[in-house]
């Protein structure tokens, strides 16, 4: 996702530490959507950054949006999202699993003081 944005002059990740956290991923899924109006995209961003780094968003996001960068960021994106419902999968299993390990030992208190 970064190099999609950084190929289109989008500066977002020098502004925003996560661009895939919360507020990252809102901006690039409406730019996706559309949007190119930095100051509507700012106020997509958690109070935090606009309190902090509102002007810098804005700033970071005057880019050279174009068909194959957006293509290449919807790209990411989509490899994103499959990835973290594989991750998600992936923790399930592994929570299964530890379930069966356990159900197999009797509980320990650790809070417990040893005599």
């Amino acid at each position: 996702m970064q190099k999609a944005l950084t190929t289109m002059n989008i500066r977002l990740k020098e502004v925003i530490s996560q661009i895939h956290g919360a507020s990252g991923l809102k901006l690039i899924r409406a730019i996706l959507a559309g949007e190119r109006d930095p100051k509507v995209l700012v106020e997509m961003c958690d109070s935090r950054i606009l309190k902090t780094k509102k002007d810098l968003v804005i700033k970071s996001l005057k880019g050279h949006y174009n068909e194959a960068g957006l293509f290449a960021l919807e790209q990411a994106v989509t490899c994103y999202d499959f990835y973290q419902v594989q991750i998600a999968r992936w923790d399930e299993q592994l929570e299964e699993v530890l379930k069966k390990i356990s159900s197999d030992k009797p509980i320990q208190d650790y809070n417990k003081k040893p005599r």
